[in-house]
């Protein structure tokens, strides 16, 4: 069986965004898995915005997500949820990557969907982890990039190597 066929009746049910998820999800899709990828209506996933562009389209965007199919859906709304879980009786996996709470905030956490749906994988990502006394900080582009310089300058100072004081 070929790298693309692998995971052919996989069902994955991708709520993420901007990196992490969409990276996870892209591998899925890759290795054959089908993946319907949820966005907020009217807005979508951030890195949408994000160059380079080809016309309108974000280059970032359509390489994340390629080879998924798409739905909008508002999970903050009647409708939206019900249609939600008719989406995760069908699904194999659930990948999100919200600040921990989100889903549990929504109505719609594992121990919800758990009832929905016994044999659902649900896979939680996060910048920072579910637990500890920064589980709720967003870790965006320009954190880890502060992070990244901050240990690099660590190394550096380790090691007496010059040390960079800006990205």
């Amino acid at each position: 069986m070929g790298g693309s066929q692998r995971l052919l009746s996989l069902k994955v049910l991708d709520l993420s965004r901007v990196l992490a998820g969409p990276f996870c999800s892209m591998i899925l899709a890759d290795m054959g898995a089908d993946v319907i990828k949820l966005e907020i209506p009217g807005r979508g996933d951030d890195s949408r915005t994000f160059p380079p562009f080809k016309g309108d389209e974000s280059l970032y965007f359509a390489n994340l997500n390629r080879g998924k199919r798409g739905i909008t859906l508002n999970l903050k709304h009647a409708e939206g949820k019900r249609v939600f879980i008719e989406l995760v009786k069908w699904s194999d996996v659930l990948l999100e990557n919200f600040r921990p709470g989100t889903m549990e905030d929504l109505g719609l956490g594992y121990e919800v969907l758990k009832e929905v749906n016994p044999r659902l994988i649900y896979a939680s990502i996060s910048g920072f982890g579910r637990t500890g006394h920064i589980e709720s900080v967003r870790a965006t582009i320009l954190l880890v990039r502060r992070w990244v310089v901050f240990l690099a300058s660590l190394v550096g100072l380790i090691l007496r190597l010059p040390v960079c004081a800006q990205p």
